[in-house]
């Protein structure tokens, strides 16, 4: 009996695995586009006293009405948004936003729908609400909360190349972290023939991050440029960046660890630097939507499960905060 059931249950994995594929057409994506607003508000920006706010504005469009690009058609281009207005508040009251004009030679539209800011520091608690509407789009809202400083009570990188940092959380809330480490470096790239060969000196300061144990919200590797430029993440992040909840170091006397991994062939020099990050929970959410989306793996041809997050009213994407505080970390070994 038991070898049937194994042969049955045999015969339906592999009837999906190896199923057939076939063309249809989906119903119900015709719907009306909508606004994308993305929105970090970057606290102590600056001298430490002031608060940067970016704002960026797209518009969807819906699948059903999608056109690839062919050798007879130009296809579906990015939509221009009519009558575009934004506004964004602090506590209810409005704040000046500068719009940003397209760079001399883009033929990019969303550069144009770019804003920002700088306005005095906000504090833990701070309300910021950004409004848009265009021509054609149901008007977005999406509103954050200024977290608090990320009190580190202490950090380093051992000799065996693992980074620890001992952070002061607050068991009664839920709070949510970034860590970014750097060090200077230097190696030579070799350079194809058809570049014209020989090597090419490189220098830079990226460390990547791994966690040593996955635990609940924790991330490697979370880079920026898989994401959209001028959006939600590039402003206000390095490429090696690693965020997770207090849930997940909760067990480790709320210390976070992650080995340290350089650059093969690079020459590393100079002491660490390291940016610790306390963010409010709708950057959190959103980031990690989009770090699921982007590295989510197809295994015997079934897909994954598709994360997503809106912290937009009657659109997508988000308005996000964090605060940052910058350490060095001399090399004691």
């Amino acid at each position: 009996m038991r070898s049937f059931v194994r042969y049955i249950l045999f015969v339906f994995v592999a009837t999906v695995v190896m199923g057939c594929e076939y063309d249809f057409d989906l119903k119900g994506t015709h719907e009306a586009p909508m606004l994308v607003v993305d929105c970090m508000v970057n606290q102590g920006y600056g001298n430490g006293r002031n608060t940067l706010v970016c704002v960026s504005i797209y518009g969807t469009v819906p699948v059903g009405d999608y056109v690839p690009s062919s050798s007879k058609t130009e296809g579906t281009q990015v939509p221009v948004l009519d009558e575009l207005e934004v506004s964004a508040t602090v506590n209810g009251e409005e704040i000046t936003l500068t719009r940003f004009e397209a760079p001399v030679g883009s033929d990019e539209a969303f550069p144009k729908d770019f804003f920002t800011a700088v306005i005095e520091d906000l504090t833990e608690g701070d309300v910021v609400e950004v409004h848009a509407s265009a021509k054609g789009y149901p008007d977005a809202i999406g509103r954050t909360v200024a977290p608090g400083a990320v009190e580190v009570v202490s950090a380093e990188v051992s000799k065996d190349s693992i980074l620890s940092v001992k952070i002061n959380d607050n068991p009664a809330t839920r709070d949510y972290y970034g860590v970014v480490l750097k060090r200077e470096f230097e190696m030579h790239r070799e350079i194809s023939p058809e570049e014209g060969g020989g090597t090419e000196l490189v220098t830079g300061d990226y460390l990547d991050l791994l966690g040593l144990e996955i635990g609940n919200g924790l991330r490697t590797s979370i880079q920026p440029r898989l994401f959209s430029q001028l959006g939600f993440l590039s402003l206000a992040f390095s490429d090696n960046l690693v965020f997770f909840d207090d849930l997940s170091i909760k067990e480790q006397d709320n210390t976070f660890k992650a080995v340290v991994l350089e650059l093969k062939g690079a020459c590393y020099s100079g002491d660490y630097q390291l940016s610790v990050y306390k963010l409010s929970p709708e950057a959190y959410k959103f980031m990690r939507a989009l770090y699921e989306i982007n590295t989510g793996s197809m295994m015997a041809g079934i897909s994954a499960v598709s994360y997503t997050y809106s912290g937009i009213s009657g659109g997508f994407g988000a308005v996000g905060a964090y605060r940052k505080k910058d350490m060095v970390l001399p090399i004691n070994y």
